[in-house]
């Protein structure tokens, strides 16, 4: 009897698989725990060899750099730094090279606005250990005052480049400040001065109060054991402690109209790089009205195609890790007006937000688009090549609740009047700013 009950078992699995499987959908499953973890699982059976298969174990916490205190910009990005190379309960502490070595290349960790980002491909045997060790950086980490300084000089290179080295870089983070700009005068990725400035005991503070399981988004995706990994959910995750309610963020200023940023010259080790025009908009979320009719002028936008090497792409958004932002780049020719450049760019949007929506549009949005933002179902194929981007999805998905069968039919009822809309308020011109690079 116990027999026919397991070969119906097994019937039944694989009669399932072949369903998703012919329908390309991904299953998922998701499950808030008493002390407010959100629990996201996609367990998948892989075709790939033993040697090759992965699964992505993802962490999602909900705050960023738009929590830092006053004085204390880059207290978020800091804190990503030392979430990967503290020692953690049983875990030793490690350096950002070793722990990328460790997991070949396999990796990933930023600070955003309002997230930090811990992403780790492991074999499916190394599941388990995978979850203890983020488990442990919510409920035990050790930061020492030699770690602190230490990633404290890493981060202040980061900054190095992110605002002044790398050209397309420091254009892209000074146009996001510009647009974006976080509470208390912070920026985007730190301010040196301060980031130098914080203490061990304010990065414990920190962390005893709001690296806890209350904020935290948990996603597995891949060839791992369910069973098993819902009973480790219970046992190492269950009892973390919730931790405390944010502190109320500081207002955001307004958005910075009509802002001419200073050029940025090109450092002597810029390469191949060609002078051109950066201009960014604040881009929506998928909290925002006007996300579904900003999506049909970014597609628009993007089908442009990625450029030349020596330049940014001609139009450049990120709907999953920066979504916040939207730059459009123009190349600047030998002795060219920079004022010709830019309203070549404004013309390009001026277009994207104009004329009726076809056929065309909402095939171009689904087929750019669609995956990142809820208009498509994640294809199984995806997840047997990369799991770590489906559990992205998943994750960022359910923090910003998005449920795609409502999705996709309210983006059928875009209508050219909300694109209007869209290019009188969010996109106008006088919403952006632009900034020189030669």
């Amino acid at each position: 009897m116990a027999g026919r009950r397991e070969r119906r078992s097994i019937i039944l699995v694989v009669a399932m698989v072949a369903i998703f499987l012919a329908s390309g959908d991904l299953p998922g499953q998701f499950e808030e725990l008493d002390n407010g973890a959100r629990i996201l699982l996609s367990h998948i059976s892989s075709i790939l060899p033993p040697e090759q298969q992965r699964v992505a174990v993802l962490l999602l916490l909900d705050i960023g750099e738009e929590h830092d205190p006053e004085g204390r910009s880059g207290l978020a990005h800091l804190i990503e730094h030392l979430l990967i190379t503290s020692a953690a309960g049983e875990f030793e502490a490690t350096t950002a090279g070793e722990w990328m070595a460790r997991h070949g290349g396999q990796c990933n960790a930023q600070t955003s606005g309002n997230t930090t980002l811990i992403a780790e491909m492991v074999p499916p045997e190394k599941t388990i250990e995978a979850i203890t060790r983020m488990a442990a950086r919510l409920g035990d980490l050790k930061p020492t005052a030699e770690i602190l300084e230490r990633e404290k000089a890493r981060l202040l290179v980061e900054l190095t480049n992110m605002q002044q080295r790398i050209p397309r870089l420091a254009a892209a983070n000074r146009i996001r400040t510009a647009v974006n700009p976080l509470p208390g005068d912070g920026r985007h990725g730190g301010i040196a001065d301060e980031v130098s400035a914080i203490t061990l005991e304010e990065v414990e503070e920190r962390l005893a109060s709001y690296y806890k399981a209350s904020r935290m988004r948990l996603a597995l995706v891949g060839p791992f054991d369910p069973i098993v990994v819902r009973a480790a959910i219970a046992e190492i995750v269950a009892p973390l402690p919730a931790g405390c309610p944010l502190p109320v963020k500081a207002k955001r200023l307004e958005v910075v109209r009509g802002t001419l940023s200073p050029g940025i010259p090109f450092p002597q080790n810029a390469g191949a790089f060609k002078p051109f025009v950066c201009k960014g908009w604040r881009a929506p979320t998928p909290l925002d009205d006007d996300y579904l009719p900003f999506l049909i002028a970014a597609a628009r936008l993007l089908h442009r195609g990625i450029g030349i090497p020596e330049l940014p792409p001609p139009a450049f958004w990120a709907p999953v890790d920066d979504p916040e932002l939207f730059i459009l780049t123009e190349p600047l020719e030998d002795g060219e007006d920079v004022a010709a450049a830019v309203e070549r760019i404004d013309a390009r949007m001026r277009a994207a937000t104009q004329g009726p929506i076809k056929d065309i549009d909402h095939s171009r949005t689904q087929s750019l688009l669609g995956l990142y933002t809820g208009l498509q179902t994640v294809p199984i194929r995806i997840t047997l090549a990369n799991p770590y981007l489906p559990a992205l999805i998943f994750a960022r998905h359910d923090l910003w609740k998005i449920e795609g069968h409502k999705w996709r039919r309210a983006f059928a009822r875009v209508t050219a009047e909300d694109l209007e809309a869209l290019a009188e308020d969010r996109l106008a011109i006088e919403n952006s700013a632009w900034i020189e690079v030669r």
